[in-house]
């Protein structure tokens, strides 16, 4: 991301003049994003207004999508998934920079049961398989709100990682109860030293297929 941001549509534009100038970039960018996403789609010049409520963009009829935004302005990283929803029910795709997620952070992020699981790695892996896990639960929000209108806490989601296969499982732990019509929620996982990307799909109805 640049310090500059692109241009946009004056009512995509409207709905971040008050926000910070951090802020601003990061909308512009990931709007400018979503223009070339949906181009592959053959969708062009959409204006990709936001809810006022939730903040949720609000993709054209036909298609689910997902943006990501992470790291400085300038020089951060901005990613957007998107789909035609005869091919998939809902995406979630999150990025996350940094070398790890900070130690004071883990008890905010965690269940008990990730706690335990963080400890079985050397103390110089886990706060980047912290990160893993923070950017998993990312990704299943931004992929369960459209279905459920839920909002959740870090705690009502737990995440199971598979090295082997670069996967995560995601599971309700907590209260919520809106996502038990959907599912199983598999995503997949890059992991570097600078930046983790996450990413869940769900195939539409009567579409085989994983994320």
């Amino acid at each position: 991301m640049g310090i500059d941001p692109p241009p946009v549509h004056p009512d995509e534009a409207v709905q971040v003049n008050a926000a910070v100038p951090r802020r601003r970039v990061e909308f512009a960018t990931g709007r400018s994003c979503a223009r070339r996403a949906l181009a592959r789609l053959g969708i062009e010049d959409f204006v990709l207004r936001s809810d006022p409520a939730s903040r949720a963009p609000q993709w054209p009829i036909g298609v689910v999508g997902s943006i990501t935004h992470t790291g400085p302005v300038p020089g951060g990283y901005c990613g957007v998934a998107v789909a035609a929803t005869q091919d998939v029910l809902t995406v979630g795709f999150d990025a996350e920079t940094g070398e790890g997620l900070s130690p004071e952070l883990w008890s905010k992020v965690l269940t008990q049961t990730e706690s335990e699981w963080l400890l079985t790695f050397p103390s110089y892996r886990r706060p980047r398989m912290a990160r893993l896990a923070f950017s998993a639960k990312e990704s299943f929000y931004k992929a369960q709100f459209p279905l459920t209108h839920s909002f959740l806490d870090f705690h009502d989601v737990e995440v199971a990682v598979d090295e082997g296969s670069s996967t995560f499982d995601v599971r309700i732990v907590g209260g919520a109860t809106a996502t038990a019509a959907f599912g199983p929620w598999r995503g997949r996982y890059a992991d570097s030293a600078g930046m983790v990307l996450t990413g869940i799909a769900l195939p539409a109805p009567g579409l085989a297929g994983g994320t």
